[in-house]
């Protein structure tokens, strides 16, 4: 059985001793009145063969996505960037149940 894990979002991604090294991290809200904060909950290290195939996944998600109206794709910059911004358009529901996802860091 493979293990789930949640992460709000990728907090950093690099490249360092010839591996691509991802940090999976979520949103840690702050005590009143404090701001909340990034933590990294897991790294993910591959190689760059692996990361490309990630990549291409990934990419092909969104494809799909953008096809079924669940994100919209700003158009590209003028300044020359490959960088594409995608926007939910609604809230995000389980392919598979139905139900919106929910962190299971917060109660």
């Amino acid at each position: 059985m493979a293990t789930e894990v949640f992460a709000d979002t990728v907090g950093r991604a690099e490249f360092a001793a010839g591996m691509i090294r991802i940090e999976l991290a979520s949103i840690e809200p702050g005590e009143e009145g404090a701001a909340a904060s990034m933590v990294v909950r897991q790294r993910v290290i591959m190689p760059i063969d692996g990361f490309l195939s990630a990549l291409g996944t990934l990419n092909g998600l969104a494809e799909k996505l953008a096809e079924a109206g669940v994100i919209r794709r700003a158009a590209p910059a003028a300044t020359g960037t490959t960088a594409t911004v995608v926007t939910p358009t609604a809230p995000v529901a389980d392919s598979r149940s139905g139900a919106r996802p929910q962190s299971p860091n917060f109660g």
